[in-house]
Formats: structure tokens, sequence, C-alpha cells
């Protein structure tokens, strides 16, 4: 029974189970694997962070820019619009692979733009969600991570970095 005493119900008799309370918990399951996985994706960032730290030719200029407190250096010496916009292609691309019903195949619907779109989820607003905020966060991730790089772990010796 629904929340608001109603039964939903169709023709079929399926019904519409969206807002009964058996599917809360199953919603928040999701909901749950899907941040892990979003959080998992941005904290990588700590170890791009790092191989760029590593990797960077002009690595006393990273130095000079944790040593002064310059954020916005790092994140623009970290960033790379070549490469983000190779992973929103490369994401656009796979969520039109998985964003679909595989069994609608040969029940193609064309989109305003003339192409073929079975789409179950807006591919843009995907790759809109990622270019808005998981690189940004992850850009912040990967900034402070820099910014501590050259502190002093514990147990090391007074000097050693």
């Amino acid at each position: 029974m629904k929340k608001n005493g109603g039964t939903g119900g169709d023709a079929a008799g399926t019904g519409d189970r969206g807002e009964t309370e058996e599917n809360y918990g199953s919603a928040a399951t999701c909901d749950i694997a899907c941040l892990q996985a979003l959080s998992r994706r941005i904290h990588f960032g700590k170890f791009v962070a790092e191989a760029k730290f590593r990797g960077d030719a002009d690595r006393a200029d990273f130095e000079r820019m944790i040593r002064e407190g310059d954020r916005a250096g790092i994140e623009e010496a970290i960033t790379d619009k070549k490469v983000e916009g190779k992973v929103l292609e490369r994401l656009r691309a796979k969520a039109r692979a998985y964003g679909r019903d595989p069994t609608e195949v040969g029940k193609e619907v064309v989109n305003g733009e003339g192409e073929v779109d079975n789409s179950k989820i807006n591919v843009e607003e995907v790759v809109g969600m990622y270019r808005d905020f998981v690189i940004p966060l992850t850009k912040v991730v990967e900034v402070e991570y820099l910014m501590q790089r050259l502190l002093p772990e514990e147990g090391d010796v007074e000097g050693e970095v």
C-alpha cells in the first residue's frame, strides 16, 4: 500500500510501485553505491596528483607554489583541457552504450539531431555532471593533496622529503 493510502495500479495489475515503502531501502542502497563510486573516482585524484608532481619537469615550480600556498597556480598547472575533453568524450560514448536498454534493439528512436537514440538517460546531463562537479571536485582533491605534499610525515627525519 502506498504511503498516501492509494493502491496505484494499472489495467495489467502491475501497479505503480515507485513510491512504495519496500523500494526505499533498495533506492538508498543504490544511492550509497553511486556516491561511493563517485567518491572513489574523485579521490583517485590523489594518485594523479602524485604522478603529476613526480613526473613534472618543473617540479621546482610545484614546490614553490606549494610553499607559497598558490592553490590557483597549482590548479592551473595540473589542468590539461585536452585530457579533460577526451575524458568527457569517452564518458559520452560509455553513457550512450551503457545507458540504454539492450532489449530495445530494432526499436531505434531518432533524436532531434538525426541520431539513433535509445538512451534511458540523458547523456548530456551525465557529461554535464562530470564536467561541472566530478572534474572540479577531483581538482580540489588534487590541489589539497599537493598542498600537504611537502609536509614531513610522522617518523620522517627533519629535512627529508
